[in-house]
């Protein structure tokens, strides 16, 4: 089972697309949960259309017609209408030469935000802007993406130590006030002693085992009471069609059994400058291209 390294800042344990189908209606205000679970009329048509864009800027990478760069400023400018802050820019380049992502990837996580809900829609609403698009880098993209490359690595520290001091205070109180609620440990009482893992890796993002392999391999070779993955945030992709946060958390939850095998599921979240931290049993997940440190503290 592969292991991964981190350090916890906070240590509280051009492709073709095919015409947009008409008379499709864009839900505004559906409950969360219904949005999430129910696939729209068009849903096939998204998804198909999806993987031939994400086909056609892998090829346009891997033949040097579009930098990683200028895949950066697209996916924002598309997705969002807007170029991305120097920021945003810093931490997209960082995940894709750190952690190696593909396009596939960075574009699940800019195009859906991490929502859990409505993320059909935002593909639908992607979608049509890349119709009429050009998806070929131009002189005015490759202008922005040289201009944001060029930031002050200075300048994006500031910003992100002032983070991490504003989150660093709101750790501090969190835990202050989890310590006096705590109940003090009983007289007499015998406690047991369990064994186990919290921060393991699966083939969801650059481990060797899928998911159902790593919890087995824990409780049937590793013999631990408790175990829990924690893939890479970045990595997990959240299409609705393909969202493997759902298939970390399913997966962990099959393979529970109370008194015997505890499971855990949980991601790592990562800033190629704050450093690495590990979140265990949100129902939702999060990168820095959508959560500042701040919010995860």
């Amino acid at each position: 089972m592969k292991m991964a390294w981190f350090v916890s800042t906070a240590l509280c344990v051009a492709a073709v697309l095919a015409p947009i189908p008409g008379g499709i209606a864009v839900a505004q205000d559906a409950d969360a949960a219904a949005a999430k679970a129910a696939a729209p009329a068009d849903a096939q048509w998204i998804r198909q259309q999806m993987e031939t864009l994400v086909a056609g800027l892998d090829a346009a990478l891997k033949a040097g017609v579009l930098s990683p760069e200028e895949l950066i400023v697209i996916a924002y400018q598309l997705s969002q209408g807007r170029t991305p802050t120097a920021l945003e820019f810093f931490v997209s380049r960082a995940q894709l030469e750190e952690c190696a992502l593909t396009a596939n990837q960075l574009l699940s996580q800019i195009v859906c935000g991490g929502e859990a809900a409505a993320v059909w829609d935002r593909c639908r609403a992607f979608l049509e802007k890349a119709v009429t698009a050009t998806l070929a880098s131009t002189p005015e993209t490759k202008a922005l993406a040289a201009e944001l490359a060029a930031t002050p690595r200075a300048k994006i520290g500031a910003e992100l130590k002032a983070a991490e001091a504003k989150a660093a205070a709101k750790a501090a109180t969190a835990i202050k006030s989890a310590e006096e609620a705590a109940p003090a440990p009983k007289a007499g009482v015998q406690y047991n002693t369990y064994f186990g893992d919290i921060h393991n890796h699966s083939t969801l993002s650059d481990g060797d085992l899928s998911p159902a392999q790593a919890y087995a391999h824990a409780r049937d070779v590793g013999k631990v009471d408790y175990f829990s993955l924690a893939d890479h945030a970045e990595q997990l992709i959240i299409w609705p069609w393909d969202n493997k946060w759902d298939e970390l958390k399913d997966t962990a939850n099959a393979y529970n059994a109370p008194g015997t095998f505890a499971t855990l599921f949980g991601f790592e979240w990562s800033e190629p400058l704050l450093g690495h931290v590990n979140v265990w049993n949100t129902d939702r997940k999060s990168t820095r291209l959508n959560s500042s440190h701040d919010q995860i503290s």
